[in-house]
C-alpha cells in the first residue's frame, strides 16, 4: 500500500475509489488493492504552492483551490506572505483547466446552490466569503463579496443545504456559521474545539452534519487541557444538507 502525503481534500468516486488532493498532486486511491495512481499535478508549474480545499462539482468534475505551501518538509509552519491561491477543474480524463487566476491568500470553501448555479468560495487570508455564477459552458462570471464581517475565526470549509443556506466552518472561530443566501448570518453552532476546519452532511436523512477540528498551530498546554481539539464532531442540524456527487472516473 502506497501512502498518500499530506490530504487536503477528498471525494468520492462513481468506481468506489476515492479522489484526493495531496502533495503531489491530485490521485485516485483505491480502498481493495491500496493502489494510488496519479491523476494530475494542477500546480506543478508552481513550487511554491500547495493544493488545499477541493470537492467534486456538480458536473462529476474535481475542483480544487491552492495556496502558498505553508508547510515544511519537517512539518514546521512556514510564514505566508504570498498571494498565489487559485481554482481548477480537473476532469475524469486528468484535463485541467483553470478556472480563477493564482491572485487569492488561502482558498477555501467550494459549494453550490441549489441551483448548480451560484458558486460560494473564500479566501481565508483576507477573512472573506464570495459568491459568483457557474456559467452553462463551466466558467465562472464576475466575482462578489458575499460575507467579510463574521466575527468568529476566519472561513474555512463549508457544506450547503437544500434551503440554500451555507455552513461555513470558521478556523479560531471554534464554531459554524449558517448563512442565508444574501450573506447575512443566520445562526451559529458551537463545536468545543479552537480551529473547526470543515463540514459536510450526511446520515440516512442528510440531516447531520459532521464537523472536522484541527490540533494544528495550537500549544501542547490548549491541547491537554481541551482534549476535543482535533476532534470529529456530529451535529444534528434539523435541516436537509446537499448531497455531494460522485467522481466520475
Amino acid at each position: 500500500m502506497r501512502t498518500v502525503r499530506r490530504p487536503s481534500a477528498i471525494g468520492l468516486c462513481r468506481s468506489g475509489r476515492l479522489i484526493i488532493a495531496c502533495q503531489v498532486g491530485v490521485v485516485l486511491f483505491d480502498f481493495e488493492s491500496g493502489e494510488v495512481s496519479p491523476i494530475c499535478n494542477p500546480i506543478a508549474h508552481n513550487p511554491l504552492a500547495r493544493l488545499n480545499d477541493g470537492k467534486v462539482a456538480p458536473d462529476g468534475s474535481f475542483w480544487v483551490g491552492s495556496m502558498q505551501n505553508n508547510i515544511a518538509e519537517d512539518g514546521q509552519p512556514v510564514e505566508l506572505n504570498s498571494n498565489i491561491g487559485g481554482l481548477f477543474r480537473v476532469a475524469s480524463d486528468g484535463h485541467v483547466s483553470e478556472l480563477m487566476p493564482e491572485t487569492l491568500g488561502i482558498f477555501n470553501t467550494l459549494a453550490w446552490s441549489p441551483n448548480q448555479q451560484d458558486f460560494l468560495f473564500a479566501d481565508s487570508l483576507s477573512g472573506t466569503l464570495f459568491s459568483t455564477v457557474q456559467k452553462k459552458d463551466g466558467t465562472l462570471g464576475p466575482t462578489k463579496q458575499f460575507n467579510n464581517d463574521c466575527p468568529f475565526g476566519v472561513p474555512d470549509g463549508s457544506a450547503m443545504d437544500k434551503e440554500g443556506y451555507l455552513w461555513n466552518a470558521r478556523w479560531g472561530g471554534s464554531c459554524v456559521v449558517r448563512f442565508d443566501p444574501s450573506g447575512k448570518i443566520d445562526r451559529t453552532v458551537s463545536i468545543p474545539a479552537t480551529n473547526v476546519t470543515s463540514c459536510c452532511f450526511g446520515g440516512p436523512d442528510m440531516k447531520t452534519l459532521f464537523v472536522t477540528t484541527a490540533r494544528s498551530g495550537l500549544s501542547t498546554q490548549a491541547i491537554d487541557e481541551n482534549p476535543n481539539e482535533g476532534a470529529l464532531f456530529a451535529v444534528d442540524c434539523g435541516v436537509r444538507g446537499m448531497p455531494i456527487p460522485a467522481f466520475q472516473d
